[in-house]
């Protein structure tokens, strides 16, 4: 469901057509590494990475106390779920709103479809046990990473179009979501750290490789248009026209 969800968002930005600039590898390469330069990019990201191998450890301890507690979210999925579709679409519409608008919703887009799709495909390969012993695909968690993706969106667009770090209030009810996943017994622990990781490091890849940092380069790097300009030119002897070509 989640994945269908992030190709209908990206179809309505994105698919109409193939941009030529998306082909550089220059943006997706700086885009990566530009995170390590910002420390409300990597600090969350470097927490998630330490709480992976944690979780893994944990997974079966935390889950036994989820089976007799849910003291965050009390297991029921309902508020989970409606805050994982708020999240994603939320953030696309919000993106979406003012200057530049249509250029951020491409980029939030992406970021949504490719967490959707590394998600689902992790799933298919890893191909893990819920913690019901189902046999639906549990790795990574589809809710948190998806969740967390839409709050990374919520905090690069706030970011950019006030400069204010507000934004990043946004990761609170994206854990929310992690928690509910863990509680309701519908993810491990590990499931969902990853999740969050994966989501939060994919959407900053994305964003960065579109708007860059004004000095590397980017998707959306604005150039100076070509122009033509002709103007008279009249002196004591002679009359001239000049043409002038900026670029």
């Amino acid at each position: 469901m989640l994945g269908a969800l992030a190709l209908i968002c990206a179809c309505a930005t994105s698919c109409a057509s193939v941009r030529a600039s998306h082909l550089r590898a220059e943006p997706w390469s700086d885009g990566f590494t530009a995170q390590a330069d910002d420390a409300w990019q990597w600090s969350p990201s470097a927490a998630l990475a330490v709480a992976v191998p944690l979780a893994f450890a944990l997974d079966d301890e935390v889950e036994r106390a989820a089976e007799q507690h849910a003291y965050v979210t009390g297991g029921d999925t309902a508020w989970g779920d409606a805050l994982t579709l708020a999240l994603g679409l939320g953030s696309l519409g919000y993106a979406w709103y003012g200057e530049a608008g249509a250029q951020r919703a491409e980029a939030a887009a992406e970021a949504l479809l490719a967490t959707a799709a590394t998600t689902q495909l992790l799933k298919a390969v890893l191909a893990r046990d819920r913690p019901s012993g189902s046999s639906n695909n549990s790795f990574p968690s589809g809710h948190t990473s998806f969740a967390f993706a839409g709050a990374a969106v919520f905090a690069r667009t706030i970011e950019q179009q006030t400069g204010s770090r507000l934004g990043y209030l946004a990761f609170a009810p994206a854990l929310y979501v992690g928690i509910n996943r863990v509680e309701a017994e519908r993810h491990w622990p590990s499931d969902v750290a990853f999740g969050a990781l994966l989501g939060t490091v994919l959407t900053n890849w994305i964003w960065n490789a579109h708007f860059g940092d004004g000095e590397r380069e980017a998707i959306f790097a604005t150039k100076a248009r070509t122009t033509w300009r002709i103007e008279p030119c009249v002196d004591d002897e002679r009359c001239l026209v000049g043409v002038t070509w900026s670029w």
